[in-house]
């Protein structure tokens, strides 16, 4: 899969969750809607009649599917930091050079730290003598 596939799909990721949403909210209505009435029937009539099963066989699949889709299918954002995560491992596995990086950047920030304590301590020894000659 070449990187243009790979965006085209990344880029679809939030529709078919747009999808999903909109078949599960479709098929939660349907199962209410026949719940009420099978209920409405029940309180006419005063004995319970089930509905065909065979008839509503197609809706189950579609919904429980949605549900599934929307569970396991990630969001753009979600899908780039997958991929851009992987890769970024991926690259830091194969190359030993950036295994020394986290060394080199703590000895960047030491050195960096005393300086700046150095520093400090010089302004404070100089506004120290200065309160005292100023006495």
């Amino acid at each position: 899969m070449n990187n243009y596939e790979k965006i085209y799909w990344l880029t679809r990721l939030d529709n078919l969750e747009t999808l999903c949403i909109n078949l599960v909210i479709i098929g939660s209505i349907i199962i209410l809607i026949r719940n009420a009435y099978k209920f409405i029937q029940y309180v006419d009539d005063g004995e319970y009649t089930s509905l065909k099963w065979y008839k509503h066989l197609f809706f189950w699949p579609i919904y429980l599917s949605s549900i599934l889709g929307l569970v396991f299918i990630p969001t753009q954002n979600e899908a780039i930091v997958i991929f851009a995560g992987g890769k970024t491992i991926d690259f830091i596995e194969a190359d030993s050079s950036i295994q020394k990086i986290p060394h080199q950047t703590t000895e960047i920030i030491s050195k960096f730290m005393e300086n700046e304590i150095l520093k400090m301590n010089d302004e404070l020894e100089n506004k120290k003598e200065k309160t005292i000659f100023d006495n």
